[in-house]
């Protein structure tokens, strides 16, 4: 490798490095998705340089994409348009949980020229890649570009990092969601229950894994939420968390 190429490869790893530190910081600073996202938009941005780019999010219930961040030409006109799984790149590689790179979509037959006909935008070349969380696909990242043989195979690993990041900052967002709508719920149903008189002992059957007489279906809700709570943390004992302390006299086995 010619000196000039290779002080140019170093410079650019060292700015990846730097992307990478700054995002590892801002994932443990904050759980505010949006920012989140927007940060690893703008960084892809700054070392990629596409013309425009994209950041979808799987619909599992639908199976359809939708337009979470969208920067570049006609970007405001794709908010409001949903993609089904297996359409075009973009759905190619939701369905696959594969990253694709893309010289020419005029030669490749996974393209659909749906979005360019939205965005009146002449797509010639893309890179794109899946967040994955735990096996399960989140979304994709498309950058895309007027010119063919744009992006390289490096190119497309790095914005397979990057992704990685995002899907990190995604599940943690939609993790803290949960518990805090699992919290909020309980909170009432605690509300609700302590207006109604409590079942004597005598009249409900024993259930051998609780040390306290409740009504089955407040022990259902209540179980079922330390599952949840199990299920979304690791590492410190249920004990210790700050949600648990309303349940001082059950205990699981």
């Amino acid at each position: 490798m010619e000196p000039e190429a290779l002080l140019k490869e170093m410079a650019r790893t060292i700015e990846e490095l730097r992307v990478f530190n700054e995002l590892a910081k801002t994932l443990t600073s904050t759980l505010d998705i949006l920012e989140v996202l927007s940060i690893i938009m703008e960084k892809i941005s700054q070392l990629l340089k596409p013309n425009n780019w994209s950041l979808l999010l799987l619909d599992e219930d639908k199976q359809q994409l939708y337009f979470e961040i969208a920067v570049g030409e006609g970007a405001d006109k794709l908010k409001e348009l949903r993609l089904p799984v297996g359409e075009g790149v973009v759905g190619w590689v939701a369905r696959e949980a594969k990253p694709l790179l893309v010289p020419d979509v005029h030669q490749d037959s996974r393209w659909s020229n749906r979005l360019d006909d939205v965005t009146k935008f002449s797509t010639r070349s893309i890179a794109c890649v899946p967040m994955i969380s735990k096996g399960s696909v989140l979304g994709v990242i498309e950058l895309v570009n007027t010119e063919p043989d744009s992006f390289s195979e490096s190119d497309l690993r790095l914005l397979g990092s990057l992704a990685d990041y995002a899907a990190i900052a995604i599940e943690n967002a939609r993790n803290f969601k949960r518990v805090q709508e699992l919290w909020f719920a309980s909170k009432n149903v605690q509300a609700l229950a302590s207006s109604f008189p409590i079942s004597p002992a005598a009249s409900l059957p024993e259930i051998p894994w609780t040390k306290s007489w409740r009504t089955p279906r407040r022990l259902e809700f209540e179980f079922d939420f330390v599952r949840e709570i199990q299920k979304l943390t690791s590492g410190p004992p249920l004990s210790s968390l700050p949600l648990i302390p309303m349940y001082p006299d059950c205990t699981l086995v």
